[in-house]
Parts: structure tokens; C-alpha cells; sequence
């Protein structure tokens, strides 16, 4: 998504020239399929969390992943953003970080319970920690404001 959104995205620099071809019509019609397919479920605070975060050389893609009874995920939420340009210069690592920090900034209202687990990972770590992906116990009443804002 975050590619045929880049490529997109090219179209909106100033005093570029609209040249509309078909390698434009195709990324918007693979970006319209998306999001008109059966994308999200609805949300339960008391599931344990999956947050993923996507990283690609042009943007970063977090996704609320709850885990129902049986193992399976179904997204619940997501969004996307580019990197800045002084972003794109960033190792993959600091990338999934910057990626973890903006899904915390953009869900953070979500109704999770005091004790929800939340696993956070990036595919980037999943690749190279075999799968592992980091446990966090969430407690909001223990954080201070400043924590609670990431």
C-alpha cells in the first residue's frame, strides 16, 4: 500500500506536470480494491493486541491486530503515513522504532482494559527475530503523562 500510495503521493509535488499513465491508473485502482474490500473488525478491549508496523522505504503502516479465540487476526484498525526525507535515511531498525512510536500516538485512545497485553512488532524484527515480537503489559494508571503521550 505504502508503494502505490508513493506513487501516487508524486503527483502532488508542486510544478511537477500531471502526466496520468497507466502505471497510475493501475496503482489507484489496486489502492481502490483495498479499501473497498472487507478490511477491519469490530474492536474488543478484553482480546489480547497485535500492534504491526509495516516499514517500506517510502512510509510506514501500523495495524491494531486483536487475537480471537482459535489464533486467528483480523485488523481492527490501521493507517499509513510517508517518511519524511530524513526519515528515508534511517536503518530499518530505527524505522520499525519510529513506526511503534506513531501507532502508539495514533491509537492510543483506544478502550484497551488496564492489563491488556499488547505485542508490538514490526515485520522487519519478525524477520529477524525469527517471529519472536516483544510483549508489553499495558497499565496506563502506572505511566506518567509524558509516557502515556507515546
Amino acid at each position: 500500500m505504502h508503494d502505490l500510495r508513493a506513487l501516487l503521493n508524486n503527483l502532488l509535488i508542486k510544478d511537477v506536470k500531471l502526466n496520468w499513465s497507466d502505471k497510475y491508473q493501475k496503482a489507484f485502482e489496486e489502492i481502490k480494491d483495498v479499501l473497498m474490500s472487507e478490511l477491519l473488525s469490530h474492536f474488543d478491549p478484553n482480546l489480547e493486541i497485535i500492534v504491526v508496523a509495516d516499514v517500506s522505504e517510502s512510509g510506514i503502516g501500523p495495524v491494531i491486530l486483536p487475537k480471537y479465540e482459535g489464533g486467528s487476526l483480523k485488523a481492527v484498525a490501521h493507517t499509513l503515513r510517508s517518511l519524511l526525507p530524513v526519515e528515508k535515511s534511517y536503518s530499518q531498525i530505527e524505522k520499525g522504532a519510529l513506526a511503534i512510536i506513531f501507532a502508539g500516538k495514533i491509537f492510543i485512545n483506544l478502550d484497551m482494559e488496564d492489563g491488556s497485553v499488547c505485542r508490538q512488532t514490526t515485520s522487519h524484527y519478525c524477520r529477524s527475530m525469527h517471529q519472536k515480537s516483544v510483549s508489553l503489559h499495558i497499565q496506563p494508571k502506572d505511566c506518567s503523562a509524558g509516557e502515556r503521550s507515546y
